[in-house]
């Protein structure tokens, strides 16, 4: 998902907005919806995230005009199809569990191993006694870790979807603008009422004076970017 978002910038505004859209739209439904239903063992492979579907087809869609963006859309696609083959591997790994014949199989062998090893030392009561007692709590940390790791969406050492939320997207960029343009209007602000004394005026004059403060930092922060553009 991280190669989609990098390599969306090749092509127009547009199209870059939309796939970031679309990745950041299905890594939240993966994280919020999919990943329970991976712990319940409920997601199966008959569905495809909307999100995942509808960026691949824009992907396809794409009409490249230059030697990068074809090569740009043949690594979005393939990313895409990694991502998708990425989530039937998890699927098919929350449905996998060590079956009721291994672990009869694992509890047979352990018993006949602490057998043997009482009857080799069987001359010996205290070092019988401390050899199956190791032996034994081998056998418990193994048995353990197999149940630890036995259904890996569910208990203290499962795998969370922290990977997938560190490459999200952040929002449009046309929001982040916005938001930037509204905290700076309020700092200018704030720095015309800090710059006038208050004692020696009254409200409606500081009000005056600090809005005519932001409209003109708002008219100077337009006249750069006219200029750089």
């Amino acid at each position: 998902m991280r190669r989609v978002v990098l390599l969306s910038s090749i092509f127009s505004s547009d199209s870059e907005g939309q796939l970031r859209t679309l990745v950041r739209d299905y890594i939240e439904e993966t994280a919020t919806t999919e990943w329970p239903m991976l712990a319940r063992e409920a997601a199966t492979l008959g569905f495809t995230p909307p999100a995942l579907l509808t960026a691949l087809r824009y992907t396809l869609g794409l009409v490249p005009v230059t030697e990068g963006q074809k090569i740009a859309q043949r690594e979005i696609a393939t990313a895409i199809e990694n991502a998708l083959d990425a989530r039937r591997q998890r699927i098919l790994i929350s449905r996998s569990e060590v079956n009721p014949v291994k672990w009869v199989c694992l509890l047979l062998q352990a018993a006949c191993a602490l057998v043997a090893v009482a009857m080799v030392h069987s001359d010996n009561r205290v070092t019988s006694g401390i050899t199956m007692t190791l032996f034994a709590i081998g056998i418990a940390a193994s048995l353990l870790l197999i149940l630890a790791h036995d259904r890996p969406f569910v208990g203290e050492v499962s795998v969370g979807p922290g990977p997938l939320l560190q490459v999200m997207p952040a929002p449009d960029k046309s929001q982040s603008s916005e938001m930037d343009c509204g905290s700076a209007f309020g700092h200018s602000r704030r720095l015309a009422m800090r710059d006038v004394d208050i004692s020696g005026h009254n409200p409606a004059t500081i009000f005056s004076c600090s809005n005519h403060a932001a409209t003109s930092a708002s008219f100077f922060r337009m006249g750069s970017r006219e200029s750089r553009c």
